[in-house]
């Protein structure tokens, strides 16, 4: 290596081009600053320093080169290059020192930049250079039904607390009403009749359910359906007792042929009519009993006058009836009565009776003819020809009273579209509004909703704005409908807790809250959140700030700042801006601590935390909502910068979407214009992914976004939808390792919380599935070999690698070519404002095989 044309450069020249989300700053490792040393001391004996490389473009820049070449004279007569030498001991001691200060330059540059830095606190001081305050913990809400004890209306004041239990490893949580309420024992829970179907469809039915103890009707007795308008005849065919799919007892009563049932009919209205008389048609010869008169109609002749056959009444004609068994068999036809006629009719030719008129005479005989009364029944219709032909034996059925109570099983799921009625008994007209208030259903497993909705006192109908109830939540009945609620937030109260005392020797004199985390609650204000925090000074409120910019000298604020403990530290000012704090002056704080994503589930904040007179109890029908941990490095790597460039207004998609991320409670959001219909104009529309479901922050969005865009800008926001997917992945494993750790590494890769590949924050919404995305993750897991098989299910899509085999070369596997694949075969699109979730059980399997 003495040869001075040998050319070893280094340090290698680094490309660092931007975007990286690590600098490659590390310039050397040990091996390399050895090398690069040996090669610096191997030049000729004889050479001078002015002409050996690469000393001698050293000496262009080196301030001393006298020193430099009496150095390399030194270094000439030294000839040790044993690995046992002292000497070469000194030339790897520095390079190992030279290793290792190398690595933590590349180390500490990662932490001096936004899109490299990976430790929170560093993130958290870069951040805070472009203004940005990172979102903190926000305490969740919650709306509860509470019970009062009594027939007063009860006080509950601010500060009254509920509790939850522990849950999922999580201690119980505490709730705080935060301003006074009144309770009213009247209003503390009605509970929902059954809730009857509605036929979605025109149907046909072949029989009926009544309620028990109500069915008069027996095995082969005719009677009359009404259904609406629909009127229909039916011979009984059977009736017994059933239990519905409800749990309930019912009498079901069978029918000889089905009946129509039309579309949006409640089976409960319809009516099931016995006849409580039955007419008979005239049968001696000679006389019309059946006919038509074109003026009034078909008519028939009655053997006798039926006075209580009133116009306008429905009857039953039936042909006569034939036994079979037990069961009576013959057409049925339902006509309307038009009108009557009475008439008297000869009851035939005559009869000849023979008497004597003297004794002794010759007997005289005589031929009487009398007459009978009868009725003309003329009908609305036409007779239908299989009962006209067996006049004169027609039986006409009339006068109809109540077989039974008609109903239906009830519901098993109630939808929003159902109708929610209470009985009336238990309204008191004078406690509920008769305009919209808030109310809760809880259903049979202690879960429900709140809704905005009247009770009418009435007829107790309860009817509630749909937009509260989303169309694919399903409640189980029994259902409770409760009117004392309360909205209340987490977050225990400490009051008055002495920080310490001032110093006006100290600028910027901070103080240390004792709990954590300190509670931000969701508000409708730009950031999205508010303090509960208070601090007095001397028995002074002084007010909280974000930073001390432009704040005079002496302004009594303060700043808040949360460490990487979430211990919340409160900073005062210097005197130049802000005031400091006066000597031994005495500093208190009243606040709130308890904040996270964690929140109880639906049903489990059941325990009132501190006794109240007149308050018996607690339920929550719905979990609470819009909690949120503090925010992470990745969304401070991301939002920062947008946020400095939004100054509270949003003109662009972009600034919408980043004013909808300051939503704590938001995860993922997209944007585009789309055509309104309603509107008939573009809109930018925006759709969102959040920690809890719930109508509210679709509403606090909007309202956020209202007051940050130029008034009539149409925005629509709606909640993404959610497309459940699952993914089967078999793969081979190096045969050195555990193929279930290897497994498990895959899965993590995947479905990691933070940084899962299938996780909607790196999906995104409206976005295409890849499978080489799936590829590139999977492989890149130390002790995968390769992918053997893959399986995607999406609604209305799916994808299978390899491909399904040919059907003309079972054996083969399918190359899909450029011109003809599938969109499937490479991605699975979704559409606008859609994303897919792979968060259910068991959705992502991996199977690891080792080769």
């Amino acid at each position: 290596m003495n040869c001075q044309c040998d050319q070893f450069q280094f340090p290698d020249l680094k490309d660092i081009p931007a975007g990286l989300s690590r600098l490659p700053r590390q310039i050397g490792t040990f091996d390399e600053f050895r090398r690069a040393m040996l090669h610096a001391i191997s030049v000729a004996p004889n050479d001078s320093a002015d002409v050996a490389s690469p000393w001698s473009d050293r000496l262009l820049i080196e301030p001393d080169g006298d020193a430099l070449k009496q150095n390399l004279a030194m270094l000439r007569a030294w000839r040790g290059r044993h690995p046992h030498e002292y000497g070469m001991m000194l030339i790897e001691m520095w390079a190992y020192v030279c290793d290792l200060t190398s690595f933590y330059d590349e180390v500490l540059a990662d932490e001096s930049y936004l899109g490299t830095a990976g430790r929170r606190p560093s993130l958290r001081k870069l951040v805070d250079l472009l203004g940005y305050l990172p979102k903190p913990a926000l305490g969740a809400l919650a709306d509860l039904a509470v019970f009062a004890d009594g027939r007063q209306p009860v006080t509950l004041p601010a500060g009254t607390a509920f509790r939850s239990g522990a849950f999922g490893g999580n201690p119980p949580q505490v709730f705080e009403l935060s301003a006074q309420a009144v309770i009213d024992p009247s209003l503390n829970k009605w509970a929902a009749q059954p809730v009857l179907p509605i036929t979605a469809i025109n149907s046909f039915h072949d029989f009926l359910l009544c309620q028990p103890g109500t069915v008069s009707v027996k095995q082969g007795d005719v009677v009359l359906l009404k259904i609406g308008t629909a009127r229909n005849a039916r011979r009984v065919t059977g009736v017994r007792a059933v239990i519905g799919i409800d749990g309930n007892h019912y009498q079901r009563v069978e029918f000889d042929r089905q009946f129509e049932v039309p579309l949006h009919t409640d089976l409960s209205i319809a009516r099931m009519l016995t006849p409580t008389a039955t007419a008979v048609q005239w049968k001696i010869p000679g006389v019309a009993v059946i006919g038509r008169d074109n003026t009034k109609g078909a008519y028939l002749l009655l053997d006798t006058i039926y006075r209580r056959i009133r116009v306008g009444q429905d009857v039953v004609l039936e042909y006569p009836p034939q036994r079979t068994g037990a069961l009576k068999t013959g057409a049925l036809q339902v006509l309307r009565v038009n009108s009557t006629e009475d008439s008297s009719q000869p009851s035939g030719s005559g009869t000849t009776i023979s008497y004597i008129p003297t004794p002794g005479a010759a007997a005289v005989s005589a031929q009487v003819v009398t007459n009978t009364t009868s009725s003309k029944l003329f009908l609305h219709e036409w007779i239908d020809q299989a009962i006209w032909d067996e006049s004169p034996n027609i039986l006409v059925h009339w006068d109809f009273r109540d077989g039974g109570t008609v109903t239906a099983e009830a519901r098993t799921e109630v939808l929003t579209t159902d109708q929610l009625i209470f009985p009336t008994a238990t309204i008191q007209p004078s406690a509920i509004s008769i305009s919209s208030a808030t109310y809760q259903i809880e259903d049979k497993n202690l879960e429900g909703l709140t809704l905005q909705g009247v009770l009418r006192a009435a007829d107790g109908h309860f009817s509630h704005n749909n937009i509260d109830w989303p169309d694919k939540t399903r409640l189980i009945p029994p259902l409770s409908l409760f009117g004392n609620i309360l909205s209340v937030s987490r977050g225990e109260t400490v009051k008055g807790e002495v920080l310490g005392t001032g110093d006006a020797s100290i600028a910027n004199q901070n103080f240390t809250l004792k709990k954590k985390p300190l509670t931000y609650l969701p508000d409708d204000t730009p950031k999205g959140y508010a303090t509960t925090l208070q601090v007095w000074v001397d028995g002074v409120l002084w007010n909280e700030v974000e930073n001390f910019y432009q704040q005079d000298k002496d302004a009594e604020v303060y700043i808040v700042r949360q460490d990487d403990d979430q211990q919340s530290i409160v900073t005062f000012g210097d005197g130049e801006r802000g005031k400091r704090l006066n000597s031994n002056s005495r500093v208190t704080a009243s606040y709130r601590y308890g904040a996270g994503l964690a929140m109880p589930p639906a049903g489990s904040i059941t325990q009132i935390a501190k006794s109240v007179k007149g308050l018996k109890s607690v339920r929550s029908p719905i979990g609470p909502y819009k909690g949120a941990d503090a925010e992470d490095g990745s969304s401070l790597r991301n939002n920062a910068p947008h946020t400095a460039l939004l100054f509270e207004r949003a003109i662009s998609l972009a600034d919408l979407e980043t004013a909808v991320l300051q939503d704590p409670s938001v995860r993922v959001v997209a944007s585009e214009w789309k055509w309104d219909m309603d509107r008939q104009s573009p809109t930018a529309h925006l759709w969102y992914i959040e920690n809890n479901v719930t109508a509210k922050v679709a509403r606090d969005i909007q309202t956020r976004l209202r007051g940050m865009t130029q008034p009539g800008t149409p925005i629509t926001v709606t909640s993404a939808t959610k497309l459940s997917a699952t993914l089967r992945v078999n793969i081979t494993t190096d045969p050195r390792r555990d193929p279930n750790a290897v497994g498990d590494l895959v899965h993590s890769a995947l479905i990691d919380a933070a940084s899962g590949m299938l996780i909607p924050e790196q999906l995104g919404i409206g976005k295409p599935l890849y499978r080489s995305n799936v590829f590139e993750t999977v492989l890149a897991v130390q002790g995968v070999l390769s992918i053997e098989s893959l399986t995607i299910n999406a609604p209305n899509a799916s994808m299978i690698f390899p491909a399904a085999p040919n059907a003309s070369a079972p054996n083969a596997v399918q190359t899909p070519c450029v011109a003809c694949c599938k969109a499937t075969d490479y991605a699975i699109p979704q559409a606008a404002g859609s994303y897919f979730d792979f968060s259910e059980t068991n959705a992502v399997t991996v199977i690891p095989t080792s080769a």
